[in-house]
């Protein structure tokens, strides 16, 4: 958990290492109703995160975090990265 603040904006990421996000699909796609990779997901908590989310005028953004691996000189992609980006209210 990485909070971090701007002008505009309060950001909060969080990191994992992880088997990653899904490669076969948009990860922005994850926040839709229904849509699960569990075996007994119900698809609704991303959702409701992003709901909540933008209702506040927020985001949620979805990455892959990679590790350099200097023996193989490649990277290696493991893990997820979430962040929250909410507004900063600004007194009218």
């Amino acid at each position: 958990l990485r909070p971090s603040i701007d002008n505009q904006f309060i950001y909060i990421t969080v990191s994992d290492t992880g088997p990653g996000l899904p490669k076969d699909i948009d990860p922005q796609s994850l926040t839709e109703p229904y849509v699960t990779m569990r075996e007994k997901g119900t698809g609704l908590g991303l959702a409701i995160v992003k709901k909540i989310m933008e209702d506040h005028g927020g985001r949620v953004i979805f990455d892959t975090q990679s590790t350099f691996d200097n023996d193989k000189n490649v990277a290696e992609w493991s893990g997820a990265k979430i962040m929250l980006m909410l507004p900063i209210k600004q007194d009218a």
